[in-house]
């Protein structure tokens, strides 16, 4: 579609990471087998480097890498094979539903302030005018704490789940 065609050149233009979530976020789909979440995975990747002529380089599993599949290693490898890796988060502003209080999600975004690597999950879908509408206080209140932000590529460790250290990097 036209207009997701120009929403992901605007933010490659705008010098953002873009990856990969899913195609459908459907989880009984995208995890129903390997071949499953292939076939999502694949769409996406596909999309972006025929389409937008973009290669991405990051994935984030809908949900979290956390997720026990047996067959994540082949995933795992077959992202390394296309030079992707994949990432979490450790601070999470609401969890994906819409009626989150404002003042529960600014605190919740608070409680990454003291983290070396924060990477943040905030969503922007239907009815989540609420966190959409806190994002920038929430830079603000980044930024004031002396945070810088930057793109996320091959010079930032990735932020993983089921690690020891389960939230900051590794």
């Amino acid at each position: 579609r036209p207009e997701l065609e120009w929403g992901y050149r605007e933010i490659i233009r705008r010098g953002h990471t873009l990856g990969i979530h899913s195609t459908t976020h459907v989880y009984e789909t995208v995890y129903a087998s390997y071949e499953s979440w292939k076939q999502d995975f694949d769409f996406m990747y596909y999309y972006l480097t025929q389409v937008i002529g973009y290669t991405p380089h990051l994935y984030r599993f809908p949900g979290g890498s956390g997720r026990s599949l047996s067959w994540k290693q082949q995933a795992l490898d077959y992202m390394t094979s296309l030079g992707v890796s994949w990432w979490d988060w450790n601070v999470i502003m609401e969890g994906g539903d819409a009626g989150t209080p404002r003042d529960e999600i600014l605190a919740n975004a608070a409680d990454g302030l003291e983290r070396t690597l924060p990477v943040i999950l905030c969503h922007d879908g239907m009815g989540m005018d609420t966190t959409v509408s806190c994002v920038s206080q929430v830079l603000e209140m980044y930024l004031n704490r002396g945070y810088t932000f930057r793109m996320l590529d091959s010079g930032v460790p990735p932020v993983r789940q089921g690690s020891a250290n389960h939230w900051d990097y590794y």
